[in-house]
């Protein structure tokens, strides 16, 4: 997670302050597009962001949808992850491990596992706050706490 705003761009239906969204697939057609870079380009997939501010006297229309674009800012959203929990202090800097599992229809599977794009292994990452203790549902038993987590640059 980050504190800083992004400026980016949202669909003029879709910007609104408190909406949240995925960065997700980009459609091949928007590499090409002038406006590729602060719609999509600062953006990392995969991410949860949050709306926090729209200009709303700057739009741009969209080649692609024909739309209205209306300049944003967002935040990223907070990283979730589960960490044992002994290495579950607040302030605790540390490099991220995937915890070992198998079982994907566990509801805490992407907590255990997120995607590379979303925080690679090793990376550092420092405990901002402990949720709950997940061990009870842990098929595997493992002894696991959802912690919510900001990257650190290496």
């Amino acid at each position: 997670m980050t504190t800083e705003q992004i400026v980016t761009l949202a669909l003029e239906e879709n910007a609104r302050v408190g909406k949240e969204f995925v960065h997700d697939k980009v459609p091949s057609e928007c590499r090409s597009c002038k406006l590729f870079q602060i719609c999509m380009g600062n953006l990392k997939k995969g991410r949860e962001y949050k709306i926090v501010k729209i200009k709303e006297n700057i739009s741009h229309q969209c080649p692609l949808y024909k739309k209205q674009l209306l300049v944003v800012k967002v935040k990223e959203k907070p990283l979730i992850v589960a960490f044992p929990i002994r290495k579950s202090f607040p302030g605790m800097l540390i490099k991220f491990h995937p915890t070992p599992c198998s079982e994907r229809k566990c509801k805490y599977y992407e907590n255990c596992n997120p995607a590379r794009n979303v925080i690679p292994m090793g990376m550092p990452v420092k405990t901002l706050k402990i949720l709950c203790n997940i061990k009870e549902e842990c098929k595997y038993g493992h002894n696991l706490s959802l912690v919510q987590v900001s990257k650190k640059r290496k």
